[in-house]
């Protein structure tokens, strides 16, 4: 998310060193790494609950093929190929070569 070097940090520590002060620095570096600990958290059920909607999705689909192979009929597939005419092929409309 955040593309930070050892510089970068170095430098906001220094900044927060100067800003914060050294007695409650520590307070300051364990709320950030708890908000930070809730961020991943928060960011993994997020994650977690798209993956059960795909599941899900993926589910029903597989639901709906299940239902059309039970409700296949073979012998009335069999009879319809049977009974029914054979369609023309397509006719050509390229004209014809001399």
């Amino acid at each position: 998310m955040f593309d930070l070097g050892m510089s970068e940090m170095a430098v906001m520590g220094v900044v927060a060193l100067v800003v914060v002060g050294q007695k409650d620095l520590h307070k300051l570096a364990r709320s950030v790494g708890q908000i930070y600990g809730k961020m991943r958290a928060l960011a993994g059920d997020f994650r977690g609950a798209l993956d059960q909607i795909a599941r899900e999705a993926e589910l029903e689909e597989l639901r709906a093929k299940a239902n059309a192979a039970k409700n296949f009929d073979p012998g009335r597939a069999v009879e319809k190929f049977v009974t029914e005419p054979e369609s023309p092929p397509p006719a050509d409309k390229s004209p014809p070569t001399p």
